[in-house]
Parts: C-alpha cells; sequence; structure tokens
C-alpha cells in the first residue's frame, strides 16, 4: 500500500466545495445539469458505513434485493448490497438495512479476514522455490530474494527488541513518578515540580520528558512494536498460507466472479474509510454515490482482486474508479492493465494515487499502472500531491511523463465518525479529491468523455513550481460553461 506520509488547507467557505479543490482559485456558483447520478468506485481496505460522511452517499445495487442469499441481479455476487470484500471468507456475511438514503449493518458476521498480507518480494520467492526444475538463473533470483527477505527480518526483529526494551523503561519510570501513560503528554510531565521529586524519580522524568519532547511517546512505542511484529509475522513471513485458508479462491485462476462476501465494513477500516471521508467533503451531493470494494491490506494487494475489483465496478455501473494504493512489483501487471483497458473501452476514469516514496515514476514504475509495453491507456489519471504553499509534497512521487496532475495532499482534516479530526498526508487523499473533480464534470455534463474529462482537468489547471499542473475543478468547470 502506498504509505501514509504533511497542507493546512482551506475545507470551508466555499460556495460550492466544501473542500477546496484549486487551492488557486476562488469557488463560483455551481448547480448540476443531470438528473442521472455519478457513481464512485472506491477500492480499498474497508468502510465504516456509520461514519456520517459516507452513510447516506452509498450506491445502493438497485437490482439486488438485501439480505435474501439469492443473486438476485446474476452478476455473481450475493447480496452484494453497497459492493463487495474480495478479502474475507466466503462464509462471512453482512444484513443490511436501508432506510430511503442511509445504510446500516444490522447483524455482522465477519469471520476470518485478510488484514494483513505478505508482500510481493515473498511471492516471488515462494513461486520460485515451490517451482521445478530452476535454472541458474532462477537459482541466483531465489538466492538474492532469500538474502533481502533475511535482511528486512533481521532490521525487525532489531527493531522490536529496542522498541520493547524502551517500553519497559517507560513502564518503569511511570510507576516511579506515578503516573498513567494513557493520556500522558508533555505539557502535562512539564507541570511537575522536579523540587518534590528523589534523584531516582528525577532521571525518570527527564527520560520521559527527552522522550515526549521530540513525539517519542509510549503509544508512539506501542505502535512500532505492531508494525515491526506485522513485518516479521506478515510482510516477510515466507511461510504465511492465510489467504488459502481464508479467501479459498482459485489460485489458478485471475478473472473469478464470487470469492469473498458482501460485508465491506472490518475492523481494519481507517485508510478506505478517510478515502471515501475525503471524497465525501469534496462532493456534498447525494446524486454522486460510493461503490465500496474492499481490496486492500496492509501489505501488497494481490492483482488477482485489483483485478475483479475494476471488473465489478465497471459492469455494475461505475463512472469513475479511485485507487488510492500501490505497489513497485506486480506480477500480473498486464491483465490489471487490461481490466483498466476495459474500464476505457467503457467510457470509466480511473484515478491513480502515485505513491509516497519520492520516486520518479517515469524510470520506476508504479502499479497498478497506465502503461503496458509502448501502450498507454486514455482514462486513467496519475494523481500527485501539492501543499498550501503550491509546491510538490516532498513525499509525492512524480514523473513528467506519467503523473498527469497535482492536488492537495499534506495535513488534510479528516473527521472521523466521532468528529475528531485527524490531519493525514499523502498521495492517497490528493487522489479522491481529483476524482470529486471528475465527478462534479460528469454531473455538469453527463455526456463527458474520458478523453475530454482529462483535457478538461488539464487545461483548467494552474502550473506551480512552473512545472506541475495542479488541480482547478473551478477553471475546468468555467471551461465546460463555454
Amino acid at each position: 500500500m502506498k504509505g501514509l506520509v504533511l497542507l493546512l488547507f482551506s475545507f470551508t467557505s466555499y460556495a460550492s466545495w466544501h473542500i477546496d479543490l484549486s487551492g488557486h482559485t476562488k469557488a463560483g456558483s455551481f448547480s448540476s445539469r443531470s438528473n442521472k447520478p455519478v457513481i464512485v468506485a472506491i477500492i480499498d481496505s474497508g468502510f465504516n458505513l456509520d461514519h456520517p460522511l459516507i452513510t447516506n452517499r452509498l450506491w445502493i445495487n438497485p437490482n439486488e434485493i438485501p439480505n435474501n442469499g439469492i443473486d438476485d441481479d446474476y452478476n455473481g455476487y450475493i447480496d452484494d448490497v453497497v459492493g463487495w470484500n474480495f478479502l474475507g471468507s466466503r462464509d462471512a456475511s453482512a444484513v443490511f438495512e436501508i432506510n430511503e438514503r442511509q445504510v446500516t449493518i444490522t447483524k455482522q458476521n465477519l469471520g476470518d479476514q485478510i488484514y494483513y498480507d505478505s508482500l510481493e518480494i515473498v511471492r516471488e520467492f515462494n513461486s520460485l522455490f515451490y517451482g521445478s526444475g530452476l535454472t541458474r538463473k532462477e537459482n541466483r533470483v531465489l538466492d538474492s530474494l532469500m538474502k533481502k527477505i533475511n535482511e528486512k527480518l533481521e532490521r525487525a526483529n532489531k527493531f522490536v527488541t529496542s522498541y520493547q526494551k524502551e517500553k519497559k523503561a517507560y513502564e518503569l519510570a511511570a510507576r516511579l513518578l506515578e503516573l498513567e501513560l494513557e493520556g500522558l503528554t508533555y505539557q502535562s510531565l512539564l507541570g511537575i515540580d522536579k523540587n518534590l521529586l528523589q534523584d531516582k524519580e528525577k532521571a525518570a522524568l527527564q527520560f520521559l520528558t527527552d522522550k515526549y519532547s521530540v513525539g517519542q511517546t509510549y503509544q508512539f512505542t506501542l505502535e512500532e512494536i505492531e508494525l515491526f511484529n506485522i513485518q516479521i509475522n506478515y510482510h516477510y513471513n515466507i511461510n504465511l498460507n492465510q489467504r488459502e485458508k481464508i479467501v479459498a479462491d482459485n489460485k489458478d485462476v485471475l478473472i473469478e466472479k464470487g470469492y469473498g462476501n458482501n460485508d465491506v465494513q472490518t475492523n481494519r477500516s481507517f485508510h478506505g474509510t478517510a478515502v471515501a471521508s475525503v471524497l465525501a467533503q469534496a462532493t456534498e451531493k447525494s446524486d454522486i454515490s460510493f461503490m465500496l470494494l474492499r481490496s486492500l491490506p496492509y501489505g501488497d494487494e494481490r492483482d488477482k482482486d485489483v483485478i475483479n475489483s475494476i471488473y465489478y465496478a465497471v459492469d455494475n455501473g461505475a463512472d469513475i474508479i479511485n485507487i488510492s494504493f500501490g505497489k513497485y512489483s506486480s506480477p500480473n501487471a498486464k491483465e490489471v492493465w487490461q481490466a483498466m483497458e476495459y474500464a476505457q473501452r467503457k467510457g470509466v476514469t480511473v484515478v491513480l494515487a502515485a505513491g509516497n516514496d519520492y520516486l520518479n515514476i517515469d524510470h520506476k514504475t508504479s502499479y497498478p499502472s497506465p502503461k503496458f509495453g509502448s501502450e498507454k491507456l486514455e482514462n486513467t489519471v496519475m494523481v500527485g500531491s501539492h501543499n498550501r504553499k503550491q509546491e510538490k509534497s516532498p513525499f509525492s512521487n512524480y514523473g513528467d511523463q506519467t503523473v498527469d496532475i497535482y492536488s492537495p495532499g499534506e495535513n488534510i482534516p479528516i473527521p472521523d465518525k466521532n468528529n475528531q479530526t485527524n490531519l493525514l498526508s499523502g498521495t492517497s487523499y490528493a487522489a479522491p479529491l481529483v476524482s470529486a473533480a471528475v465527478a462534479k464534470l460528469k454531473l455538469y455534463k453527463p455526456d463527458l468523455n474520458i478523453y475530454e474529462t482529462k483535457s478538461i482537468l488539464l487545461e483548467g489547471s494552474y502550473l506551480i513550481n512552473d512545472k506541475f499542473p495542479a488541480l482547478d475543478i473551478h477553471q475546468s468547470l468555467n471551461l465546460l460553461k463555454k
């Protein structure tokens, strides 16, 4: 998954946009010229359907009778009310309640899920290791992969050991000072009177103050332990075999309908919910709805899940597909490209996040890629990130031939379901702003085709750093009005 790597951006006081998509011009008035709703498919990690920004914005499958255990529309998916989960057990399911436009899950049989998965380097190793009759070249590749995997595991184990020691130090210091680590802040530590402390207690206070002053809190330490344990147990685990047990899809078939289940709401839905929240704030229109597709684990997404998500989205009426993830190795890159080419033939725009590794992806391909060999798709928009200073974000991938446009992606305020605001950064959150812009253009001019859409976006853009085209939806809408 493309990393979450900071733009304090104005999210209010615009006539027709809650999130200002231009960063450059003031919003003009906007009114829809279409009665036809626009459907944005979001392929991501999962979604909290009870989030107030999402619950009444969902695409509802018009040809599926909820909760009857029958594939009413014969699309290969049973009770797919708002989308599909390609990472869960076939035995799992959700019961939906629809009250006008508001969708809630009243009962979950969540079952087993893929929350964390291996990386492509491990899958490539296993593919070679369990193959037969390896050539000398393949044996060298196998040895090289094993070396890289072992280096990553050794690094992760060192970090776990180091952070475990640090965790014990935090807990000892807190006991000496009779402090609760939960909710402890740097400011609260500064309020402790050192004159009332013994030498051991002073040392403990100094330790905590030094750590908290640079953001290395107890909670941060716990998160780092979890992060590196995930790397050990999942990302670089060559013995991981959960996919076969949980999803139980046919590993020899890439295009396969019906594996997984209808429950898109899981215990690891933060990223998908955040992406959907950005899209919701940037549109604020009930006639722009979201089709939810869960295909993204913490680890490298499987090409098969991406392929089937794209086909599902296109075949079930999506106008736009938002892909806020990616990786740098794709064993089935051709088939993923073919799925996006199918979307192109059906007039569906695919919006892709460029990634957060400050790489020139003209040279280091980020997948899913609009290019395959000498061919390049015309329905894709690759999105980088810029900040409120009108600068390309330092983390954003770039590429003159690959990244089409940049949009806000630093310190984006995203409210959770309890209305607490998180500041998130990354091209993951720049991409849905472009998806929102495409949806607005489609809503204003329903017969706008994929070629015209991309042309209008680029023609309406402005340059940052005298080089990078940046999204200006208001200017693009003005071009349509001419």
